[in-house]
């Protein structure tokens, strides 16, 4: 099988509850009677909004939501992307390698309903100075651990970007989909898992940053808070 990731945008007159009602209330049963397994879908909605100044943003297009879902083969995907035109103002495709190092638990994804907390989405190009060997051994073997063991994750997919499967494809080399609990929406405390200890707190984040520098630059990338809702188990 195979992961496919849609970035979706909303028209600026959307409103953000009803754009996220009908992603939910439309899209969803329509995407899953067209035989897509494990859907899931992200939107930057107002249970969100006070994550806002960690937005990290490499142009003004930031996206609206995401679409994840998985499929028998790719080749079969036009009636999937038709359903989703329909639905958003724009969207964009992806094909994509997923690595899981921290599966959420059950009991923090309930079908048809929001997760708990927020699910950061980001978007990742490869630096210039790495090649794609080094770019995913420092990602994978090396940072990977670092985030986990820093932050307050409890849902961590990694999404290698194989092929853009649409022309309006930003060349993005990875989606990444992190799930954090609600204290981390406004705190970096919380984001960071270190309860009311100031220097525990600067001390991971300090570590974070250095472990990202390593195979991230920065102005490259796109960092969204978003609402999850697993629409099928």
């Amino acid at each position: 099988m195979q992961k496919l990731i849609y970035s979706i945008w909303k028209t600026e007159d959307d409103d953000t509850a009803a754009f996220r009602d009908q992603l939910l209330q439309e899209l969803s049963p329509a995407l899953i009677a067209l035989n897509c397994q494990h859907l899931r879908i992200c939107i930057a909605d107002d249970a969100v909004a006070a994550a806002a100044p960690y937005i990290i943003s490499s142009d003004d297009d930031l996206v609206s939501g995401l679409i994840t879902f998985w499929v028998d083969s790719y080749i079969y995907r036009d009636a999937l992307e038709s359903v989703i035109a329909q639905h958003v103002s724009r969207f964009a495709g992806y094909a994509v390698w997923e690595s899981a190092p921290l599966v959420e638990p059950e009991a923090q994804r309930p079908v048809g309903q929001r997760s708990p907390g927020m699910c950061e989405v980001v978007f990742l190009r490869k630096p210039d100075r790495l090649n794609r060997e080094e770019w995913l051994s420092i990602w994978h073997q090396q940072h990977t651990q670092v985030a986990i063991e820093t932050q307050s994750t409890f849902g961590y997919r990694q999404n290698v970007v194989v092929q853009g499967l649409t022309q309006d494809s930003i060349a993005h080399d990875a989606i990444i989909e992190e799930n954090f609990p609600a204290e981390a929406i406004d705190s970096r405390q919380g984001f960071y898992a270190a309860g009311d200890d100031q220097a525990l707190y600067e001390a991971r984040e300090k570590a974070m940053i250095n472990s990202c520098s390593k195979f991230i630059d920065f102005e490259r990338m796109d960092c969204i808070p978003m609402s999850q809702y697993v629409m099928q188990a």
